[in-house]
This record gives structure tokens, C-alpha cells and sequence, in this order.
């Protein structure tokens, strides 16, 4: 998560605070529809410095149950890497 705040302008979604970044998760998106309700906001926390050289961390995500597809974005700048799905059954 990078700390865009500091540019002097607000690049979070519309309804999302800069000071609390949130990733969104969707099993559906329909993108000619308003954002709020197709996806559901986990907080990661307040954004960091912009250094690359930082740790990246890993969010484990559960209930979820009959899913084709999944939509992740962000309400603010996060970078994502490898992202991985591991289906269980349970």
C-alpha cells in the first residue's frame, strides 16, 4: 500500500478513506454498475511508505462457498503479487 495521501489529493475510491486502505473481493462485477455492493471490503490497514524494498504480506481470506470467479481490486494504490486461490474442501 503506498501512502497517496501524501501527494496532496485523495485517489481512494468514492466512500473509501485514504487512511484506511481496503482490498475488495467480488464474485461478480458488472463494471457499468456503481462499485458499492458488488464487492466486499476487507481492511489491510493505513497505507506505508512507497518503498520497494518493504515486505509484502499475506491475507488469507475465508467463507466464500460456491465460487466460478473472483474480482479483486483495491480502494487505494496496493500492489498485489502472486496471488494464490486454494480451494479446500471442508
Amino acid at each position: 500500500m503506498t501512502k497517496n495521501r501524501e501527494l496532496g489529493r485523495n485517489l481512494s475510491i468514492d466512500r473509501f478513506s485514504i487512511c484506511d486502505v481496503a482490498v475488495l473481493i467480488g464474485t461478480s462485477f458488472d463494471p457499468t454498475q456503481p462499485l458499492l455492493g458488488q464487492f466486499i471490503p476487507i481492511s489491510v490497514g493505513p497505507p506505508i511508505e512507497n518503498d520497494a524494498t518493504l515486505p509484502f504480506f499475506t491475507l488469507y481470506l475465508s467463507g466464500f462457498e460456491g465460487v466460478s470467479q473472483l474480482f479483486i481490486a483495491s480502494s487505494g494504490s496496493v500492489d498485489f503479487d502472486d496471488i494464490v486461490v486454494d480451494v479446500a474442501d471442508c
